[in-house]
């Protein structure tokens, strides 16, 4: 892994709080977990995070987001512990202590391939440590202005190392033809984004992360518990000590988990930390 650069002046320029010892980690999703359908956070929710801090457990973020557009609910939670880009980024106090992408020439590669199957001016993203790339028609679809270091580029002199590409790939059959012509890469479709597909390093997943964030931490995977509600989450929730699937979450996730909890759009959140960590005998 290249840990040459420092996170914390990159990817969006998130710092976590202060270091204090932890007895526990609670690590949140965000989109379909912590965050509310109209993707802000409840404050009952958020109000238990809090408690739950006082009461020595550490509170973490591990969203597939670009840390730049997580970092409005960065702001809120103030969170010890950050995964970004589907798990190709961990941080623990601003930190890097996982990394996993795609060297320069790898991100080439990807780009000759996404261009081959699906089209020369396919709308692609790609998320960096110096910022978040998109090749979209400027005047047509302008970026969200509340991410950071969000950067127009066509991407054919591309040299940075990217932590998650993304592509609008509009078929089955491109999708097949893409896993087929990237068997090192991890390729699915976002729930709710119609035809945009992730790809990173098959071993760039939130569970991946969960060792080298236990070691930094000082804890054990059985003092996780972590909340999730989509496929990037099946693997973490699997693993962790606790695995909480959201009540609107895949059917997957709700499989693997070790208990499902009431949809997002209620202070479901809350209520399990309340009865399991704060007030548990």
């Amino acid at each position: 892994m290249d840990l040459s650069a420092d996170p914390s002046q990159t990817a969006g320029g998130i710092r976590a709080p202060r270091s204090h010892s932890m007895n526990r980690l609670l690590l949140f999703d965000l989109d379909g977990t912590l965050l509310r359908p109209k993707k802000t956070i409840s404050p009952t929710n958020l109000q238990a995070l809090d408690d739950c801090r006082r009461a020595g457990c550490g509170i973490g973020i591990a969203t597939a987001r670009y840390a730049g557009s997580a970092q409005a609910y960065v702001c809120q939670v103030q969170p010890d512990v950050l995964i970004t880009s589907c798990g190709a980024l961990a941080q623990v106090q601003g930190k890097t202590v996982y990394q996993d992408g795609f060297a320069p020439g790898d991100v080439q590669r990807v780009f000759a391939c996404i261009r081959h199957i699906c089209g020369a001016n396919t709308e692609m993203t790609v998320d960096t440590l110096q910022g978040h790339f998109w090749n979209y028609d400027r005047n047509q679809r302008p970026p969200d202005p509340a991410w950071a270091k969000i950067i127009w580029s066509d991407f054919r002199d591309f040299s940075l190392y990217a932590l998650k590409i993304c592509a609008q790939v509009p078929t089955d059959k491109q999708v097949k033809a893409l896993q087929a012509a990237l068997p090192d890469c991890d390729i699915r479709c976002f729930s709710g984004e119609e035809n945009w597909h992730k790809i990173t390093k098959s071993t760039a997943t939130k569970a991946n992360a969960l060792a080298p964030i236990c070691a930094a931490c000082g804890l054990t995977i059985d003092r996780i518990t972590a909340f999730g509600d989509d496929f990037a989450d099946l693997e973490m929730l699997r693993l962790a000590g606790t695995g909480v699937a959201m009540g609107n979450g895949v059917s997957a996730v709700q499989a693997a988990a070790d208990v499902t909890i009431g949809p997002n759009d209620t202070d479901a959140i809350a209520a399990y930390l309340h009865t399991h960590i704060l007030h548990a005998e």
